[in-house]
Order: C-alpha cells, then structure tokens, then sequence
C-alpha cells in the first residue's frame, strides 16, 4: 500500500502548509491552496473528458489517483471500477481498485481483485506482495504464508519478505519456520533493530544457549548502542545467564536512555538484588510491584529486599497480600472443580465428574446445588440407589434453606422428578 500512504502523506502536507500560511501570513500558503485548486480543476477537467471518452482507461485511472489523494477513495474506487470496465485485462486498474476497496475496509473485495490481476501475471511481484500484506494484516496468515513464499521463490535475498514470512509462521505456531526466516532476515540486514528483538526472543523462547544470542545482541547493538529494546534485551540475557553485574549495568543504561519500563524495572531490581544492592533494588522493585501488584515472583523479591533494609513491617505486609493470592477462596476453588465437573458431565464421564463435584461441596458445603449434581449424575449412570439417597439429602436441604437461594431452588422440581424416576427403577428391578 505504499501509493496509499504516499496519498496521506501528499496530503497531510498540504494541508498543513494551508494551516500554517493561515497561521503565520506564510508566503507559501497561495502555493499550497494553487495545488488543491489544481487538484480539482484536474478532476473537472478529466471528468468532461471522460464524457466523451468513457473507455479511455488512462483518463479514468488518472482520475482515480485524483481523487485518491483527496483521500475520497470512494470516487477513487468507482473511478478504477470503470477503468477496469474499459480494460479487463489492465493489472494496473485492478491493483488500484483494490487498494481503493481495502483502503474502505472491503478487504474480502480486494483480496479477490488482487487474485484476479494474478491470474493475468504470476509473476507480477508488486501485485502479489500487495495481496500477502493484505491478507497478512487480515489475520490470514496461513494464506499470506504462501504468497510470501512464492514471493522468496522468485528473490531468496529479500530479507523483508523473510520476516513477514517469519511474522506469520509465528501466528500459525510454525517456531522452526519462525527462528529460521527471522535468522534469514537477519543476516541480510542485521540493522533491522526490531527485527533482530523479535529473533531475540523468539530463541529465548526456544531455549537457545544464551551466548548465541548475545552474539546477535552484540551484532545488533553495533549499529545503535542506545536502541532500548536491544539494551534491555541484552541485560535480560546476562540476567538469564546468571551474569547479574553485568544485567544490572546493561538495564542501568536502559534506564539512563529513558526506559520506564515495568519490565525493565523489575529485572533491574532482580539483578540488584541478586548481587547485594538491597537498597537500589527495592527502589526499582517498589516502582515495578506499583505496576502490578500480583507479580508472586517479585512480590517474594521485594519483601526480601524490604526485610534486609530493616523495612520489616511493609515487608510482611506484601508477605501477606502475596500469601491471598496465592490461596484462592473457597468460593474460586468450589466454582472450579463443580465447572470442571460439568464438562466431565456433559462428556458423560459420570464417575469423574461426581468426583469434582464432591470436592467442589467440600470447599463450599452450603452450596446444595453440587448435591444435586451428584445426585444428577447417579442418576444419569443408572446408580439410582445412591441418586435416591443422594437427591434425598439435597431435597431436605433445599427446604430447610433460610433464606432460599435460587442457585438451589431452581433445581427442586427437577430433582424431584429425578428422585421419582429412580425410585420407580429401583422397585421395578426388585
């Protein structure tokens, strides 16, 4: 879409060169309302041209881009629409009204123009890269996959059609594709900053050995020693690798370039404190835990560092916030299991499914509405004796329930009709 953002762009210009001539009494400003003015002088005129030549595909694609940089990509597309109607064949027309329809949102539309322009040139490389950042920002990128593929076929040096193939491969879970395209990319352009984070983390994820990825780091870091994420990264590799003098000055330095980072933060205060820097450590950690307070990890840290700076008092305090979180109550843990228990239910596995619903009861004993499941699943493997008992004991509970509460009492009537079925099995087979 390069010709869209040339369009904004163009105009974006010149309509902040009118706003400042207004401003400032600027002397550029009759230049700037002179190229509008022309724009739709240019656009009248094609148009009274076109009354007289509608099949003149030049003048309607001249019109189009026209109106495209007015941004009017509505006339644009009906401009190309008709362009292509004087010229089926016009790979140029095509590739504009798409661009024009996906500028619209009609994205389905103008993935199918691109498709058709290819059918008229394979190998119309401008066309098929349009389609693959189409379907790619489309979230298709199994689709994208194989355009940017056959787009690799055609130049295997093209280290930007590497990474988008390694974008999509990691969207489609393909990790070996992933690490592979993106090392492609860059050892053709290892200035590509963000690209060489993304491999970065994409081995860490993989569990490289962490000096091969310093190396990459290094590699990186050559070409701009104050790109924050690259600095970040390189202390993160040096915290993993137990290096933890050499990550706390590396996150120093992020932090000294204008990192802010809760991340940032938080392995700098882990790295603090792991050489013995309690007191910058908690400074850093105190800043992070700010960010996110449910961080058990860093909240265990933190305390720590409190305690060691004679803090003892808020230390205990994130000591105990930390302990509720990691015990749920008794309401989570029942809700669990008796949800896990339903879908044991529905997949007809009754004995498993009896046994999360008796724990879930265990953790919450006044919500009857598990007793009644239990019984509903007796019920269900023909066990009828204990659905008896079982729907016996949920009945007496319901009516005893003070105040009633409609998680229990709307299951009374069908467990009454549960009860009445099971006792009719069981005097039968007697």
């Amino acid at each position: 879409m390069r010709l869209l953002n040339f369009t904004f762009v163009s105009a974006f210009i010149i309509t902040s060169a009118v706003t400042f001539a207004q401003n400032e009494n600027s002397s550029a400003a009759p230049n700037a309302i002179n190229t509008i003015t022309s724009g739709n002088e240019l656009i009248i005129s094609l148009q009274k041209e076109l009354q007289n030549d509608s099949l003149n595909t030049a003048q309607w694609l001249m019109l189009g881009n026209a109106w495209e940089m007015q941004l009017n990509f509505d006339s644009a597309a009906t401009a190309y629409h008709n362009a292509v109607l004087s010229d089926s064949t016009c790979i140029k027309c095509l590739q504009q009204l798409a661009g024009a329809n996906a500028a619209q949102g009609n994205v389905n539309h103008a993935i199918e123009l691109y498709k058709r322009a290819l059918t008229h040139d394979t190998t119309n490389r401008s066309t098929r890269s349009q389609l693959a950042r189409l379907l790619k920002r489309d979230a298709r990128y199994s689709e994208a996959l194989d355009q940017f593929d056959t787009l690799l076929k055609a130049d295997s040096t093209n280290f930007y059609v590497w990474e988008q193939i390694g974008d999509c491969a990691l969207k489609t879970d393909s990790i070996a594709l992933v690490l592979y395209a993106y090392n492609k990319s860059f050892e053709l352009k290892p200035q590509n900053l963000p690209l060489a984070v993304k491999l970065i983390n994409g081995l860490i994820h993989a569990a490289i050995p962490y000096p091969v990825i310093l190396s990459i780091a290094e590699t990186a870091i050559a070409y701009d020693s104050t790109y924050i994420p690259i600095v970040r990264a390189k202390g993160y590799l040096h915290y993993l690798a137990q290096e933890y003098r050499k990550a706390d000055s590396w996150f120093d330095r992020a932090k000294a370039l204008g990192d802010s980072s809760r991340f940032t933060l938080k392995f700098s205060g882990l790295a603090k404190y792991q050489t013995g820097n309690y007191y910058d450590a908690t400074q850093n950690l105190e800043k992070a835990f700010a960010y996110d307070s449910t961080d058990k990890a860093l909240n265990f840290v933190y305390a720590k560092t409190l305690i060691e700076i004679g803090d003892r008092q808020k230390g205990l305090a994130i000591l105990n916030m930390t302990e509720d979180l990691l015990t749920p109550s008794p309401y989570e843990m029942a809700m669990l299991y008796a949800t896990r228990g339903d879908a044991y239910m529905r997949g007809q596995k009754y004995r498993s499914a009896i046994k999360q619903f008796s724990t879930a009861l265990n953790f919450n004993p006044n919500q009857y509405e598990y007793i009644y499941s239990v019984g509903w699943c007796h019920h269900n493997a023909k066990e009828y004796e204990q659905a008896i008992d079982v729907l016996t004991d949920f009945l007496r509970k319901a009516e005893q329930e003070d105040p009633p509460k409609p998680s229990t009492q709307d299951k009374v009537r069908h467990a009454k009709y549960l009860l009445k079925y099971a006792q009719r099995e069981v005097f039968f087979n007697e």
